[in-house]
């Protein structure tokens, strides 16, 4: 069977430890509105516990899904930039749990004009 192929994980698979640096937590605290660490954890955890178990990227698994790739990219500062440009979009393809767009909104870029987009419609 293909990897694109499976329909879920198990909790078995589940494995990785959970590590956020500092900008990680204090991003997610803000987003989520949860100001103790051991319950941003758990809620953490369980948001890649019922991901993974919907369909198991390896990127769930791992908690590749809280990095934030497209703000630490060389570009990001000069991309922000561009949200004042008329009918500018922050487009995000494959944004799994839309990590980046929310960094990018937090970052000052209009909510109006933010799309994400996942192959599984239940990301």
């Amino acid at each position: 069977m293909k990897e694109n192929e499976r329909k879920s994980g198990t909790k078995e698979d589940l494995i990785d430890p959970l590590v956020l640096n500092e900008d990680q937590r204090a991003f997610f605290k803000s987003a989520t509105r949860i100001t103790e660490d051991d319950a941003l954890e758990l809620h953490v955890s369980q948001i890649r516990d019922k991901g993974y178990l919907t369909f198991p990227y390896p990127c769930i698994s791992s908690y590749n899904f809280l990095s934030f790739r497209a703000s630490n990219h060389p570009l990001y500062l000069r991309t922000l930039a561009l949200k004042d440009r008329e009918n500018a979009i922050f487009l995000d393809q494959a944004c799994c749990f839309g990590t980046d767009i929310r960094k990018a909104v937090s970052d000052g870029w209009p909510s109006s004009q933010v799309v994400g987009s996942d192959l599984r419609p239940e990301f």
